[in-house]
């Protein structure tokens, strides 16, 4: 009997750690791909451009990083040019982090965002006012 329940334990612990061991490469093969595309920089400058205002924003490069903190998603950009009314702002680099609470609300969009049948420039939503906790760096 108690060969059993050890064989049962082992076999449970083989499971749990093939799962966590597939649900780490999905997520690290996401983080890859949103890398890799230039869909994120595109994503980036039309959530923070406005049109209408005459407010326009380039982001040369963007990445997507995890980390284990209050702010779990980390967006870093680099030479990011926002153009208003007679004036151009160059920012060498900007990091732009969500919450906790944000992060499955942030996943979904940017989900959206790279799926191949959505158009970049015309995401279906906006980020919710609130949700972008950013700060701006300068070196």
């Amino acid at each position: 009997m108690a060969i059993h329940k050890t064989l049962r334990l082992r076999h449970f612990l083989i499971g749990l750690l093939a799962m966590v061991g597939l649900a780490g490469a999905v997520l690290g093969g996401g983080i890859w791909y949103i890398n890799s595309s230039d869909r994120l920089e595109r994503w980036i400058e039309t959530k923070l451009s406005n049109p209408d205002n005459q407010i326009m924003v380039r982001v040369a490069d963007a990445s997507i990083s995890l980390s284990l903190s209050s702010h779990p998603i980390m967006i870093n950009t680099s030479e990011v040019n926002i153009s208003v009314p007679e004036q151009t702002i160059a920012l060498p680099e900007a990091q732009f982090t969500f919450g906790v609470f944000d992060s499955f609300q942030l996943l979904m969009l940017l989900k959206r965002a790279v799926s191949p049948h959505s158009n970049a420039y015309d995401p279906p939503t906006a980020v919710p006012p609130g949700m972008l906790k950013f700060a701006i760096t300068s070196n």
